[in-house]
């Protein structure tokens, strides 16, 4: 794991996926938990900056936010963003009962991939685990590293 700027405390150890990992700091100066995701190796430091890329083009209340950007050593990345505690809505327990629950959490989720496509953004990775709910109730898409532009064919349709 790279050394982190002396603002961002490690609590925990880093996740690991299969790409990169999160390690969950406290940041000093913004005085909250934050989430730094870094890609291992320079052979996909192109997923992560297509992932910065995409994640700096929108301003939706149902996709994780971007707080920095980290130029580290050996030309690594890291994005630090917005931590969601708590599990997944694939891990997650409190699923929808009723019929009016289901609905909101679908909205939600319809509602975030509009938000990401009126950007011009393929998300590439929807799915249960890349979105968790955060302490108000909103759903929070995150992990666009498979993330494309649509192009302009795609605008035109």
């Amino acid at each position: 794991m790279a050394t982190l700027p002396s603002r961002y405390t490690p609590s925990g150890a880093p996740m690991a996926g299969g790409m990169g990992a999160v390690q969950i700091c406290e940041d000093s100066i913004l005085e909250r938990k934050v989430a730094v995701k870094f890609i291992h190796g320079s052979t996909h430091r192109r997923r992560i900056l297509d992932e910065l890329a995409a994640l700096l083009k929108m301003r939706s209340k149902h996709v994780v936010q971007v707080y920095d950007v980290l130029n580290l050593a050996g030309g690594d990345l890291g994005i630090v963003q917005e931590f969601i505690d708590g599990k997944d809505l694939f891990e997650s327990h409190a699923l929808p009962t009723d019929q009016s629950s289901y609905l909101k959490t679908l909205w939600q989720i319809a509602s975030g991939i509009s938000d990401i496509h009126e950007v011009g953004v393929i998300h590439r990775d929807i799915k249960p685990n890349n979105m968790k709910t955060d302490p108000e109730g909103l759903i929070k898409i995150f992990d666009f590293g498979l993330a494309r532009d649509e192009g302009p064919s795609a605008s035109t349709m």
